[in-house]
């Protein structure tokens, strides 16, 4: 099956960027991928000069962690495009991307728990797995 919009998610681990690998060979078969990154908002109570430098620190987190995923796609010559999504939880985050950015699957990394460690350690794989309404497709 071809994916035309391939949603993948980094964090900076290892696990992560076994995903990537996986997105590739989808990716090869005619798809985009959208690397994304989950970070907390900023909030609203920073004002003025100090939103502007948490607002810079922000963009630059995002840099570190989606940067070496979009050298490794630009590579391969595939098309990617890097998004950074605000808010409180990766989980959150990664399940509303998927609508807002139109995703046919998600390629994510996981740690490798099982499912009642991940109930009870809100694990954000467990998350995205039982409220995608699109395919998810977990590397370990």
């Amino acid at each position: 099956m071809v994916y035309s919009r391939i949603l993948l998610p980094v964090d900076g681990s290892e696990h992560s960027m076994h995903a990537v690998v996986h997105a590739l060979k989808l990716a090869r078969q005619g798809g985009e991928i959208i690397i994304i990154t989950v970070l907390p908002s900023i909030p609203s109570v920073i004002g003025g000069e100090a939103r502007k430098e948490a607002e810079a620190d922000v963009v630059k987190d995002a840099l570190l962690l989606t940067q070496p995923v979009a050298d490794i796609i630009a590579a391969e010559k595939l098309p990617y495009q890097t998004k950074t999504i605000f808010a409180n939880s990766p989980g959150t985050g990664i399940i509303k991307a998927i609508t807002d950015l139109k995703a046919d699957i998600v390629v994510m990394g996981s740690r490798g728990r099982n499912d009642l460690e991940g109930l009870f350690l809100g694990s954000v794989t467990h998350r995205v797995l039982t409220v995608s309404d699109v395919p998810v497709l977990v590397v370990h």
